[in-house]
């Protein structure tokens, strides 16, 4: 998956810890990443909407403000986010899922250590995939399935196309987005804000591309006590899970 691999984050929710909780360990955060991170963002502001319903029985939404630390490695390929109810760590410069692997559970562990996180709610991996037009094959030299492209319908001529699905599992979940784009945005609008504090604005390409976005998650609306072990295997589960959609769709 790497060869086409463009954009790569996970991450991980937990228990919300509370703002002042996290503004006394913000610092502690920063002096013990800044070896690996040494670029600290302006303090960012994170909003999350929920319904409250009041005597009456008319929902009211109510937004919720938080802080979220930025940080980037010294080139600026590597990237994490914390906030008190979530880590991301994410790169444009994907080195293997070992490589991957050993860095989310060092992060996980530094945050823990600092905010004793206490349950889990949801653990992501999410993989962004581009690929070159050749007017000649028209993406079949890299897809199996090119169901997952644009169809073809009657005799006109196709424009793009960007297309959802979705898979579940036992506990995990498989979001896949594909399709055919022109002079488009490398990844999706719901992953801009992040990938913007690695790509700089540059996110932008010519021409045309087909891309494929897996996401693949695990959530559950029952909190789970925090265990690395546990982390550690979901995030193999995950990445699996993702590669198994991969390699289904896109030839070997």
């Amino acid at each position: 998956m790497s060869k086409h691999l463009i954009y790569m984050l996970a991450k991980i929710e937990y228990g919300r810890i509370s703002k002042s909780k996290f503004n006394e360990g913000r610092d502690k955060i920063i002096e013990d990443l800044r070896k690996d991170f040494p670029h600290v963002q302006h303090v960012k502001k994170s909003h999350t909407y929920r319904f409250e319903f009041k005597a009456e029985g008319v929902p009211e939404v109510v937004t919720d403000t938080d802080p979220v630390l930025s940080l980037l490695s010294s080139n600026k390929a590597w990237g994490i986010r914390i906030s008190p109810g979530a880590i991301i760590l994410h790169t444009k410069k994907y080195e293997g899922f070992t490589n991957f692997h050993e860095r989310l559970l060092g992060l996980l562990k530094r945050v823990h250590d600092i905010f004793n996180i206490t349950h889990l709610s949801f653990v992501g991996m999410r993989f962004v995939n581009n690929f070159d037009y050749d007017p000649n094959t028209e993406f079949s030299e890299y897809f199996e399935r090119l169901d997952f492209l644009q169809p073809t319908l009657n005799s006109w001529g196709r424009g793009g196309s960007n297309m959802t699905a979705r898979y579940g599992m036992d506990t995990e979940s498989i979001t896949i987005n594909s399709g055919v784009l022109m002079n488009a945005p490398k990844y999706l609008p719901d992953l801009m804000e992040f990938a913007s504090d690695l790509f700089e604005g540059n996110n932008f390409r010519e021409g045309i591309f087909a891309h494929l976005d897996i996401d693949s998650f695990y959530y559950t609306k029952e909190l789970v006590d925090f265990n690395f072990d546990f982390v550690s295997e979901k995030t193999q589960v995950l990445r699996n899970n993702a590669n198994a959609a991969f390699f289904d769709i896109i030839k070997v």
